[in-house]
């Protein structure tokens, strides 16, 4: 897993999947904590409830998502 190559510092990651935000903390190589956020009508404010409530104070978050909700659009340059 790249997550664990990474060393002791703690890493987010953060997959979208249809109606579900899920989380992962890794610390040092461990999974240290996991949660989801599912059906959210707010889903940043939900999300920044639970760090918030976990003491999570993330810096860089690495981002998961489905090739189907990736729009890729050609943009012309001078």
């Amino acid at each position: 897993m790249i997550l664990d190559r990474l060393g002791g510092a703690t890493r987010f990651g953060i997959v979208l999947l249809a109606d579900r935000l899920s989380v992962a903390v890794v610390r040092a190589g461990r999974l240290r904590d996991t949660f989801a956020i599912v059906n959210a009508e707010q889903p940043a404010e939900a999300l920044r409830a639970e760090l918030e409530a976990r003491r999570l104070r993330p810096r860089t978050v690495r981002l998961g998502l489905a090739r189907s909700f990736v729009v890729v659009k050609l943009l012309e340059l001078p």
